[in-house]
């Protein structure tokens, strides 16, 4: 199909009209982090409740702005470990070793779960956790807590590996 170069024009000029405003408004909205409509969440069955709506977190945004998330379920992946003898949860295993366990997530794992938990750790790779998040707490070192009910955690398999089989 043969468009007229004439018509090619007035789509371009249409265009590049409409271009500074969409950037202008992708610009604005990235500064002022009022992105928050492409939040990603779930609804499902936790502690006995209906299902509850858990909304996936990142460490840049509890970095910057954690109370939005504070008493709200998250989905949060990173590395585990126990720090003193208590689980938290990093954003890399990098950033666990050179900010000396500063900035992660205090981790309150169901009793039950200890066992399964430290096998999982024990693992070393990537682990995400659903729970609740809470901002006021007395870990000094990290940016919250996460209260995690029973097996709501899980291993992740890094691109190209064999998926692993959870603990027992």
């Amino acid at each position: 199909m043969k468009t007229s170069r004439r018509g090619t024009e007035a789509a371009r000029a249409q265009f590049s009209s409409a271009a500074p405003k969409l950037l202008a408004v992708l610009v604005i909205g990235l500064s002022t982090g009022n992105v928050t409509a492409t939040e990603t969440c779930i609804a499902a069955p936790i502690e006995g409740k209906a299902n509850v709506r858990i909304c996936d977190a990142d460490f840049p945004t509890l970095w910057q702005s954690r109370e939005q998330y504070d008493g709200r379920y998250i989905m949060i992946t990173g590395f585990a470990t126990y720090v003193d003898g208590s689980p938290y949860l990093f954003a890399s295993k990098d950033l666990y070793t050179y900010m000396a366990a500063r900035g992660g997530i205090a981790l309150e794992i169901d009793p039950r779960d200890a066992v399964l938990f430290r096998k999982v750790v024990e693992g070393g790779g990537p682990v995400t956790l659903q729970g609740r998040y809470a901002v006021n707490h007395s870990a000094v070192a990290s940016i919250g807590l996460l209260i995690v009910p029973k097996r709501r955690f899980w291993p992740e398999t890094m691109p190209g590996e064999r998926p692993q089989r959870p603990p027992d």
